[in-house]
């Protein structure tokens, strides 16, 4: 008890005043929101953009086939009347709360689902925050209707009927911004604020923007490394944010700072080198091949919005995010030499410290497969196996987690202390050439296994 307090406190000391006191003040409002319910805004629905963006990307599919639903590798039958507080599973119940398979769905029921979804999802339902008003949800959900609502041709008292609960859950999100997290969940927070201020206009549609430009300036600073990496150093999120950056873009247009021009070419050549061959994100960190847009749709609309290309480097080094590697035709090699993540947010680091990945002829060979599990359980609980040899380059490699990692010292870099939870023990050291040297001593202490 006494190590995991120790723990806590080591990892505590890295998170800001100001988001410790924003958590605080939303777990506040949160529960008295679920003792006595919310207040229902009498406020008019703005009027609507004569223009709206259109989607910046196709639309996805292989969410939904007839009743039933797929997400993270589970599929859930559900009868006509989606129960939207099901399963148990928060993570699958917050992907049908994301509603993004409505880009697959036809208009009637685009129609007949989300107004199933307004009639069983108050703002005001006690717990509604964890789910269907989660505000990463939120984000998500919200900019998925206003593009359908942008490309698609409905009845004008349905398409009222959607904006009016569009605003309201707008309004909701301006006083549960993620501020207490910032990270790739703030990013999505701003897209939905400046995707609403081009889909709706009037006085609540310049707040959002000026919010969401606000944001957008701190966020670029703090989330962007000067390699061109997103700061949580997972290659799934780092194409995540960078589409999410994209879209900002197409939705301000003309409007957009020229720091966020800036920042969406400086991401384009690690997106390219971030990689393997089959055009998918490395693994490493928090990951998934199909989770986010891939690194190749990422760059197609780069090319769209800014008339530029990328091709991936034959070699390349990012220092600050730790990546290293090489490509020839279809063999890929990268490697982890980094630090697992940034000091005050760790939900999506690993302890992966020398990883690396592998593709032969365009196949992927070696990977880093992590954990599947989003909490505790059975794979997180057990044991690191014990170490072996990796032949190729004689060095040891203790298998912690399902790593594939190749080190040159026999002791994991970070210690596992609670499910998802570790610390950093050891600072890696890059050069230019990918040489690694490790620090030891009580450096930063932060990071997710």
């Amino acid at each position: 008890m006494f190590d995991r307090l120790r723990q806590s406190l080591a990892f505590a000391r890295h998170i800001p005043p100001r988001r410790a006191l924003r958590r605080l003040t939303l777990n506040l409002r949160r529960a008295i929101r679920d003792r006595v319910g919310l207040r229902v805004s009498q406020a008019p629905s703005p009027p609507l953009s004569v223009s709206p963006p259109l989607p910046l990307f196709a639309p996805r599919t292989g969410m939904v086939e007839g009743d039933v639903f797929t997400f993270l590798g589970r599929a859930i039958p559900m009868s006509a009347r989606v129960d939207w507080l099901a399963p148990q599973d928060q993570l699958w119940r917050m992907n049908l709360h994301y509603m993004e398979y409505l880009e697959e769905a036809d208009d009637a029921r685009f129609l007949a689902l989300i107004e199933q979804w307004i009639v069983a999802n108050p703002a005001g339902r006690p717990g509604a925050w964890k789910d269907s008003h989660n505000s990463y949800a939120l984000s998500l959900r919200v900019v998925v209707w206003m593009q359908q609502l942008a490309r698609r041709t409905l009845a004008e008292a349905a398409r009222a009927r959607i904006a009016a609960n569009l605003a309201d859950q707008m309004r909701f999100l301006e006083q549960n911004l993620e501020i207490d997290l910032g990270g790739n969940h703030l990013i999505k927070n701003i897209k939905a604020l400046i995707w609403a201020s081009a889909f709706f206009a009037g006085r609540p549609a310049k707040r959002w923007r000026a919010t969401g430009l606000r944001l957008l300036r701190v966020a670029l600073d703090e989330q962007i490394l000067p390699d061109g990496v997103h700061f949580e150093r997972s290659p799934s999120y780092h194409a995540q944010v960078y589409a999410d950056l994209l879209e900002c873009r197409h939705a301000l247009g003309d409007a957009a700072p020229a720091a966020l021009d800036e920042i969406c070419k400086a991401m384009a050549q690690p997106t390219a080198d971030l990689a393997h061959p089959d055009g998918l994100a490395a693994q490493f960190n928090d990951a998934g091949l199909t989770m986010a847009y891939s690194p190749r749709e990422c760059l197609a609309a780069y090319r769209t919005l800014f008339n530029q290309s990328v091709a991936p480097a034959p070699v390349f080094a990012y220092p600050d995010a730790g990546y290293f590697g090489r490509r020839e035709g279809g063999d890929y090699f990268i490697a982890d030499c980094g630090r697992i993540g940034p000091d005050a947010l760790p939900a999506h680091a690993h302890g992966d410290v020398l990883s690396f990945e592998l593709s032969l002829a365009g196949e992927r060979i070696v990977v880093d497969p992590g954990v599947y599990e989003w909490g505790g359980g059975g794979g997180r609980r057990a044991p690191p196996p014990r170490i072996t040899r990796c032949v190729s380059r004689g060095w040891t490699r203790p298998n912690c987690s399902a790593r594939s990692a190749a080190r040159a010292v026999p002791t994991s870099r970070c210690a596992i202390w609670f499910a998802s939870r570790s610390n950093w023990l050891s600072r890696g050291r890059t050069t230019d050439l990918g040489v690694i040297a490790m620090s030891g001593g009580s450096s930063r202490r932060a990071g997710v296994c």
